[in-house]
């Protein structure tokens, strides 16, 4: 084996161990989340990876608004691998659009017709999205 397959061979399991861990890191959050809408814990703000963020009223209703890799969202492609000093990476590049989503303290989603999400959503959109979740 020469030393370009070496390279090939390593670069390789990097991005198969950065994927991994991505994997890992979503379906924390994921179980988060689950364990969330089951306890109906109102935590008021929440921090999702760095990449945006949870917000449950009082009503019971919890809406997010993401702006990160796999969102919907013009960061959706961003090449960036999850890990903390990434997530902050993604943070503070921001985002001209987000995607958007709620769900009810039973777990049921808001539903925008076609999806339980919503992308590529501006900003004054978003804070009416928020004031309308806000007041169900």
């Amino acid at each position: 084996m020469d030393m370009d397959e070496a390279k090939s061979i390593l670069k390789d399991a990097k991005d198969t161990i950065y994927t991994l861990g991505a994997k890992v890191k979503q379906l924390e959050a994921e179980n988060q989340l689950l364990k969330t809408m089951k306890t109906g814990s109102n935590m008021g703000f929440k921090i999702t990876q760095g990449k945006g963020f949870h917000i449950t009223f009082d009503n019971g209703w919890t809406a997010s608004v993401q702006w990160g890799t796999g969102n919907y969202c013009s960061n959706s492609n961003m090449n960036i691998h999850y890990s903390a000093e990434l997530d902050k990476e993604v943070g503070a590049t921001g985002s001209g659009d987000a995607e958007i989503a709620a769900w009810d303290k039973n777990g049921n989603w808001y539903n925008f017709g076609a999806d339980e999400v919503k992308g590529y959503v501006t900003p004054n959109n978003v804070l009416m999205f928020l004031n309308m979740v806000a007041g169900f």
